[in-house]
């Protein structure tokens, strides 16, 4: 075996193994960074709600100054009778399918559905509000938003909307 006729081969074979390892560790770096994508998810171009439900808060149509009298009464009155306080947020009610509480800013009332059947607990939530003398149509301008507390409720409802049923954007 002579040392100065292989020394070229062995430094070469070096050479292109450790390209090699350079280009998968690059690859794996690479596809760590990257974010998986969600083909599942199907868009509806025709409306501008996302076709899954996220935490977004629309901004009512209506300025809150600008409800009737008997309206604004309600919602003050709402508004006073919190069962905890959280910061500036009021916890207005709770049960095991809706928590409902006062923003103070963006001066809205949001909803959380912690469990299916989502539908039932956004009635539930409707009809709290209504018992105190709201009319459905009310809660599109108080403003009353809907969110779905966890990722499993997004994924199981994705035709769920933020808005009070019979609202608009």
């Amino acid at each position: 075996m002579n040392l100065t006729k292989d020394k070229p081969i062995f430094i070469l074979a070096i050479a292109v193994i450790g390209v090699i390892v350079i280009a998968l560790i690059a690859i794996l770096l690479g596809s760590f960074g990257k974010k998986p994508k969600n083909n599942s998810v199907q868009t509806n171009t025709s409306s501008p709600l996302p076709s899954i439900a996220s935490n977004i808060i629309y901004p009512p149509k209506e300025n809150p100054q600008n409800l009737s009298t008997d309206i604004k009464k309600i919602r003050q009155q709402i508004i006073a009778s919190p069962i905890s306080k959280d910061g500036g947020d009021l916890l207005l009610y709770s049960s095991d399918f809706v928590k409902i509480k006062y923003i103070t800013s963006p001066d809205t009332f949001e909803v959380t559905i912690l469990k299916d059947p989502a539908g039932q607990a956004k009635q539930e939530a409707q009809n709290w509000f209504m018992q105190s003398g709201l009319k459905l149509q009310d809660l599109c301008n108080l403003p009353v938003r809907f969110g779905l507390g966890s990722r499993e409720l997004r994924q199981s409802n994705p035709d769920f909307t933020s808005l009070p049923d019979g609202c608009t954007q």
